[in-house]
């Protein structure tokens, strides 16, 4: 009998029908689920960190094929026939993280989230070696695009020694403002957005150096 978790549903084609993530008549979904980190549930002992080679291994074949089934099982309840229109599949583990960022225990979002290490207690931008800065999703702004993004505006506003935080909240605006064409009626802050970045997308494929 196959386990039954809770599980996060998500589509990114149904957020951004523009964006490039599926071929055009095609939608991705996303499906997480939370899963055991522990190699020994993995059939594995020492972990990809250590220089182990698990990507043929039986044992974590079949484990990781149990719980791709048991994610598209948990889709196709919220997303009815779901199973029967998927043209492609591809799962990722815990290991697979781990093999990829050498996190511990395949954390996704940087370091744990726990009482200890949640925000004021997590890093701080300033570090006691002069000169490094941090930024990232384990800081005290937390995991996520979000979070990611505010530790860098305050890792900035750390070797600058100025609040931006407070300052974008009074208008300032960190950018090219040439290039901020918004306002007026319709208009779409994503859709000019994505607009700019297929710019160096484009150049690139033609060989030329786009600059930021």
């Amino acid at each position: 009998m196959q386990r039954r978790v809770g599980a996060y549903v998500h589509s990114s084609t149904l957020k951004h029908p523009d964006g490039d993530y599926a071929p055009a008549g095609h939608s991705a979904v996303e499906v997480m689920v939370p899963w055991i980190p522990d190699y020994d549930a993995w059939g594995l002992e020492r972990g990809p960190a250590a220089g182990e080679d698990y990507r043929s291994d039986p044992v974590y074949l079949e484990a990781k094929q149990e719980i791709t089934e048991i994610m598209i099982q948990r889709a196709d309840e919220v997303i009815p026939g779901l199973r029967d229109h998927i043209v492609y599949q591809e799962a990722a583990t815990p290991i697979t993280q781990e093999r990829f960022t050498l996190s511990t225990g395949g954390a996704a979002y940087g370091i744990e989230m726990s009482i200890g290490q949640f925000g004021p207690f997590r890093p701080k931008p300033a570090t006691e070696i002069a000169g490094l800065y941090l930024a990232g999703a384990s800081q005290a702004w937390g995991p996520g695009v979000e979070g990611a993004m505010l530790s860098g505006m305050h890792a900035a506003g750390a070797v600058l020694g100025r609040d931006l935080a407070r300052e974008v909240r009074d208008g300032l605006v960190v950018g090219d403002r040439s290039k901020l064409t918004g306002g007026g009626p319709g208009w779409d802050p994503l859709l000019a957005s994505k607009r700019l970045s297929r710019k160096p997308r484009a150049a690139a494929k033609q060989g030329v150096a786009a600059r930021p």
